[in-house]
């Protein structure tokens, strides 16, 4: 497990395992509007494994959600905020357990 600490949170990601979970998922770039998200974010994710353009819409009711494998721990709330030229965007952390195979959480993006 790889630690990344970003403002107040530690997340402890199994990035192997995650990219392996997006290698095999398939990209939806009709619902993304990429350019709206700022680059942080994007750098962020792909720092934790996730493919950006393989939200996990089939897995959930969200077209912004994402796996990973691993675990994440604030003190002081449940989302992540990124900003960009005109461009803003929140990660809500969920404590959800979505893969039985390890400890895992998800991230929904809202902009």
């Amino acid at each position: 497990m790889e630690q990344i600490k970003i403002n107040d949170w530690i997340f402890c990601i199994d990035i192997e395992k995650t990219r392996n979970y997006y290698a095999r998922q398939l990209a939806l770039p009709e619902i993304l509007f990429l350019d709206k998200y700022p680059d942080s974010m994007k750098a962020f994710l792909a720092q934790c494994g996730v493919d950006f353009e393989k939200p996990c819409a089939a897995a959930s009711e969200s077209d912004n959600m994402y796996y990973l494998y691993g675990t994440a721990h604030s003190d002081e709330g449940y989302e992540l905020d990124f900003y960009g030229e005109n461009q803003f965007a929140s990660i809500v952390v969920y404590f959800d357990q979505p893969f039985s195979d390890g400890p895992s959480f998800s991230m929904e993006i809202f902009c």
